[in-house]
């Protein structure tokens, strides 16, 4: 006997099936949210600081360690912690990119012997590529590289062959530093970057040195740069030594520009006066203390959710030491679209 529905049942049985559909889509979409919310890995490179305002750069500083922090926040929300390492001598490539200002004459008084040591001290977990700060360019001669005496070779003076002479211009530091920034050698999301500046920090305008605190040039420089991921390191070096008082050397250059950089990037500026030394030629004594610096910092794995550029938050317990990172990180360590 075949089955009659009446109207009201027809609607009730179509009800329910529009029901189920509905249902059932949004128990589909349901997982799409879960989907994009999912934790991602980033690395974040943590440094142990003082809190004591006045003490001596070069007194040892022991290696961070994870029972230093209390709490990672990134975004305001709190991450969790997967993995702990040293910077040096880990399991993480750090990747350092050294930059030669080609306006200033270094090389003189042994330099590139002092740099050389400095790259043959480094572990093997650290790519070296080498360039020069070229006409607003970040020119880069030698790629990324684990043979670190082929790193040692790389540098010279910049060669006067009108292609490559910058014809005593090397544009704005700063703007070679968002070049770089926007085209770094080896983006690979794996790996930590640095890069390592010899130059005496001027703000260049029409090719005529500026110099000044708070300066928005430097500000963009240090945006770009935290977007990518890369902590400045700068060792202040000026060739243009004028005299003043009797026994004083006034250098031009804005070291002050330099710790504008540092501020907010987790990087460090180097020179002679933080350390309380005379100006000198060597780099020895600064080489080594941004070795010390490395030495200390570790490597950190975190979840974050979302994606983007976030806030990065630490706390520490400790009462001697700070331990500080970039005020900010992009998550997943992916560099921002050209």
């Amino acid at each position: 006997m075949k089955s009659i529905l009446r109207p009201k049942s027809r609607f009730l049985l179509v009800a329910r099936c529009f029901t189920a559909i509905v249902a059932a889509a949004l128990i589909c979409f349901a997982t799409v949210p879960a989907v994009s919310a999912q934790d991602t890995p980033t690395l974040l490179v943590l440094r142990p600081t003082p809190r004591a305002k006045k003490i001596d750069p070069s007194t040892p500083i022991a290696p961070v360690v994870q029972s230093d922090v209390s709490e990672i926040r990134i975004g305001g929300k709190p991450a969790t912690i997967t993995s702990w390492t040293p910077l040096l001598k880990g399991p993480t490539t750090l990747q350092l990119v050294v930059l030669l200002d080609a306006a200033q004459r270094i090389g003189i008084n042994r330099q590139f012997d002092d740099i050389r040591k400095f790259f043959d001290s480094l572990p093997s977990n650290v790519e070296i590529a080498v360039g020069y700060l070229l006409q607003g360019k970040a020119k880069v001669v030698q790629p990324f590289t684990t043979d670190h005496a082929l790193s040692g070779n790389a540098l010279s003076p910049p060669s006067n062959d009108g292609a490559s002479s910058p014809k005593g211009d090397n544009g704005d530091p700063y703007y070679c530093l968002q070049d770089l920034a926007v085209h770094w050698p080896d983006p690979d999301p794996a790996k930590v970057r640095a890069v390592l500046v010899f130059t005496d920090g001027t703000v260049r305008y029409n090719n005529s040195g500026y110099a000044s605190q708070n300066n928005p040039t430097v500000d963009m420089a240090a945006q770009d740069l935290l977007r990518a991921g890369i902590a400045p390191f700068t060792i202040y070096h000026s060739d243009r030594a004028i005299a003043t008082l009797p026994g004083q050397i006034d250098r031009k250059g804005c070291p002050e520009c330099l710790d504008q950089l540092a501020a907010t990037t987790n990087g460090q500026s180097l020179y002679y006066a933080e350390m309380g030394l005379p100006a000198a030629g060597s780099f020895s004594p600064l080489l080594y203390r941004f070795y010390s610096i490395l030495y200390t910092e570790a490597v950190v794995t975190v979840t974050a959710k979302g994606s983007g550029l976030k806030s990065l938050d630490i706390k520490t317990s400790r009462d001697d030491i700070k331990v500080t990172g970039p005020v900010s990180v992009m998550i997943g360590n992916v560099l921002p679209k050209k």
